[in-house]
């Protein structure tokens, strides 16, 4: 997983919104009646003060499992203090490498999404699939509401691991 925001001349030039994700799949030998799972935590504050010590910051939570049977996306946004937000509603670009097979359906929040091209009804969730040398390249974008409190410290972390 690699996540990418706007290209910037310094921190706080402008908010970190859309934030893309290249999110690659794991060795389809490797996913033989096993879950593997990829997670990394964003961690953003004001960049400018030490109100990160009293709980300004926020902590974007990205989690991706997958199976031989398909994949899963999470998303899950942190405030340090329950009201610290980077952005007050952030979109996200989602981009899949490396994955076989064909996206059928796209979730959010358990409800299914309109593939783009479909009668959205003006709605900014939606999805688009293509099929390229045997693997499938998917774009989600959508909305994620505000972030809720934390009950972890302020240290940045990541991890990549197998699920157990």
């Amino acid at each position: 997983m690699i996540p990418l925001g706007p290209a910037m001349q310094y921190t706080g030039q402008q908010p970190v919104d859309p934030l893309s994700v290249d999110v690659y799949g794991f060795a389809p030998i490797d996913l033989a009646g096993k879950t593997w799972t990829s997670a990394f935590s964003l961690y953003e504050d004001d960049g400018l003060s030490i109100a990160y010590q009293s709980g300004e910051f926020q902590r974007t939570h990205l989690r991706f499992s997958q199976t031989g049977e398909g994949v899963r996306f999470d998303v899950t946004p942190e405030s340090g203090d329950g009201a610290f937000q980077s952005v007050s509603r952030r979109g996200y670009r989602l981009q899949f490498h490396g994955i076989e097979g064909t996206v059928n359906v796209v979730r959010l929040d358990g409800k299914a999404i309109l593939a783009a091209g479909a009668e959205t009804g003006g709605s900014a969730r939606y999805w688009r699939g293509r099929r390229t040398n045997g693997r499938a390249t998917s774009r989600l974008s959508f909305r994620r509401r505000r972030p809720t409190p934390s009950p972890w410290n302020s240290q940045p972390s990541a991890k990549s691991h197998p699920a157990r």
